[in-house]
């Protein structure tokens, strides 16, 4: 398998909820990537990622999960009770448990409480 790293293309509110409101698993999961990376109301990316971390769609909910230890990251908020209860609530979803795993560790790593 060869991956490409490709770079995060900022995507604004109304992208993102154009692409969450076509159903498309792709969009859906690089728009949850282009806010999280670069919009600055980490809350609504939070509410999004949370809403997503429940998709049938498994890059969705990859997205979505990896997307919440990149707000921590980048942000260096989250709130951390709803967030990490949340996560926790997915660890022993099969094919997802490293994901969630890496996503609670930075959270632990980089967010303040907020």
């Amino acid at each position: 398998m060869n991956l490409q790293y490709e770079d995060v293309v900022p995507v604004s509110k109304d992208q993102a909820l154009t692409a969450f409101e076509s159903g498309n698993a792709n969009r859906i999961a690089y728009a949850l990537l282009g806010v999280a990376f670069h919009e600055p109301d980490w809350e609504w990316v939070e509410d999004q990622c949370l809403r997503y971390l429940e998709s049938e769609e498994s890059a969705v909910r990859n997205a979505a999960i990896a997307c919440l230890g990149h707000l921590a990251r980048i942000h260096k908020k989250i709130n951390k009770a709803k967030v990490m209860s949340a996560l926790r609530s997915h660890l022993n979803d099969e094919g997802y448990q490293g994901r969630v795993e890496d996503a609670i560790d930075d959270i632990e790593m980089f967010a303040r409480q907020s």
